[in-house]
């Protein structure tokens, strides 16, 4: 492979610091966020805040995530009893995309089924279903 045929590479560090409550650490945010995602019953499920510093993104009950404004320092704070896969799912699909968005990525959402033919992928704006579509066609293999 030529280097210039090589992948890109991103760099990013990572910390997780498990504090009394998420929440109880020193960063001072505004009593309102910017955005938040909610769950179909009404519950918050994403606070968005905005600092100086970059972002924090807040899981209620689950973990806070602070995010650089360069998106290049991403530092967890777990809420006591916080199970490492929630964490990890959490990362992975909520945190780092806004990481990577952040460093100028390009970050798609979207789920994907294999059919006899090839694959077909649903894309487009997030809260639309896209990665819960999928796994709706029995015994095709998905991915989200």
């Amino acid at each position: 492979m030529k280097d210039s045929e090589a992948p890109q590479s991103f760099a990013l560090a990572v910390r997780f610091n498990q504090t009394e409550n998420a929440g109880s650490h020193s960063w001072t945010e505004p009593d309102v966020p910017f955005h938040e995602w909610r769950l179909p019953d009404g519950t918050s499920w994403t606070l968005f805040f905005r600092h100086a510093s970059g972002y924090r993104l807040r899981f209620p009950g689950l973990a806070d995530f602070d995010i650089s404004t360069d998106g290049l320092v991403v530092q967890g704070h777990p809420v006591p009893g916080s199970s490492d896969d929630t964490l990890q799912h959490l990362y992975l699909n909520q945190v780092l995309p806004l990481a990577l968005s952040r460093q100028g990525k390009l970050v798609f959402h979207a789920g994907a089924v294999e059919t006899p033919a090839g694959a077909i992928a649903f894309m487009g704006v997030s809260g639309r279903g896209k990665p819960h579509s999928p796994p709706a066609s029995p015994g095709r293999a998905f991915a989200s």
